[in-house]
C-alpha cells in the first residue's frame, strides 16, 4: 500500500491496448522488448516512456492498482541512476507488489535485485513480467520479508509497504491478514532489522516507511519527485 497520487498521466503514447484485452505469451514478449528498448533509450529521446505505457506489461487487474500502489516510473528511473552512482550491488524491495520498481531497476542497471511480496497473485505477475523482459538480474520471492536475511543486501527499498494494513478502503484484495496491530508489528520488526544492518548500508524510501528510521541512519539524499520525496539514508554506526 502506498499513496494516492495524481492519475492524470499521458495517454497519448502509441503503445495502447483496448481493455480488458489479455496478450498471448508471444505478444507479451514483443511488448516487453519494445518497452525495454524505449526505457533504455529515453535518456536520449524527447518521447519519454510513461507509466500507462509501461504498465501494459501487466494484466488489467494489476494495472488498476498502479496509481496508488506501484512506484512511478520517473521515481524508479531516478532511483536506478542513484543506486548505480552509489555502487549498490544487491537491492531488496520489501513489499515489491507486481515488481515494477524491481523490473525498472534491473533493466537500467546490473544490480542484483530481489523483490519479496506476500500476495501470490502479485508475485506471479512480477515473475511473468520478468520472463517477458528476459531479465536475469532480478528475483521475485513470494512470502514474508521477515523470513529473509537482509544483511546480504547493500540497500533496502520501501514504498510505504505497510500502510495498507490501516487503510481498508485502499486494499487490493481481502486475501491476506490485515489490521493495525500487524501494522505496528511489521514496523517494529523492520526497525529491528535495519538496526542489524552493517555500517554503510543504505535505505531508500518513497512515501516513507511509516516510522522514523533508527538513530544509526542519517539522511544522505532527498529529492522531490512526483507527489513525494525520494530519500536515501545511510547507516553511519
Amino acid at each position: 500500500m502506498k499513496h494516492l497520487k495524481n492519475n492524470s498521466r499521458d495517454r497519448t503514447n502509441a503503445l495502447t491496448l483496448p481493455e480488458p484485452q489479455r496478450l498471448t505469451k508471444k505478444e507479451e514478449g514483443i511488448l516487453a522488448n519494445g518497452l525495454k528498448r524505449k526505457l533504455l533509450d529515453q535518456v536520449h529521446s524527447s518521447d519519454a516512456l510513461n507509466d500507462n505505457t509501461f504498465d501494459l506489461v501487466f494484466s488489467p487487474e494489476v494495472r488498476n492498482f498502479s496509481h496508488i500502489h506501484w512506484t512511478p516510473l520517473a521515481v524508479a528511473t531516478k532511483a536506478a541512476e542513484l543506486l548505480k552512482e552509489m555502487k549498490v550491488e544487491r537491492l531488496l524491495d520489501v513489499g515489491s507488489g507486481c515488481g515494477k520498481f524491481c523490473l525498472i531497476t534491473s533493466i537500467l542497471s546490473e544490480i542484483q535485485v530481489t523483490g519479496v511480496e506476500q500476495r501470490e497473485f502479485l508475485s506471479l505477475a512480477a515473475k511473468k513480467a520478468k520472463n517477458a523482459f528476459r531479465l536475469n538480474n532480478v528475483n521475485f520471492i513470494t512470502g514474508s520479508a521477515f523470513d529473509l536475511s537482509w544483511k546480504e543486501f547493500d540497500c533496502v527499498y520501501f514504498f510505504n509497504p505497510f500502510c495498507e494494513q490501516k487503510t481498508p478502503e485502499r486494499r487490493m484484495r481481502n486475501d491476506v491478514p490485515m489490521n493495525e496491530s500487524l501494522y505496528g508489528t511489521f514496523l517494529q520488526s523492520t526497525l529491528e532489522r535495519l538496526r542489524e544492518q552493517k555500517k554503510g548500508s543504505l535505505v531508500m524510501t518513497y512515501y516513507g516507511l511509516g516510522a522514523t528510521l533508527p538513530d544509526e541512519y542519517s539522511l544522505h539524499y532527498q529529492k522531490a519527485l512526483g507527489s513525494d520525496f525520494l530519500k536515501i539514508w545511510k547507516k553511519t554506526s
